[in-house]
């Protein structure tokens, strides 16, 4: 199961599936995209990050998108998994 942690616009995520490739999205209620990852390698995780702009002090509807892929040369998009968070900017 992954870890999620958002704090002062860094978001940390820890996978463990040894099955796939994955990129994440942190989208705003509205579709704006705050962060993207490239592709994380399985048994890697993302330690922390920075919002593509600054964000004002307050709470925002957000959610993080997971995109996983196969390891093949394919690199098929397999299940996706669209959490809905809630982004506290301080």
């Amino acid at each position: 199961m992954p870890y999620l942690h958002i704090e002062k616009s860094h978001l940390y995520l820890d996978e463990t599936s040894l099955f796939h490739i994955r990129q994440r999205e942190l989208r705003l209620a509205d579709g704006e995209v705050l962060y993207k990852s490239n592709l994380v390698k399985p048994g890697l995780h993302i330690q922390k990050i920075t919002l593509s702009r600054p964000l004002p002090a307050g709470t925002y509807d957000a959610s993080v998108f997971v995109q996983p892929y196969t390891m093949d040369e394919a690199m098929t998009p397999v299940n996706n998994a669209n959490m809905k968070v809630t982004l506290i900017a301080k």
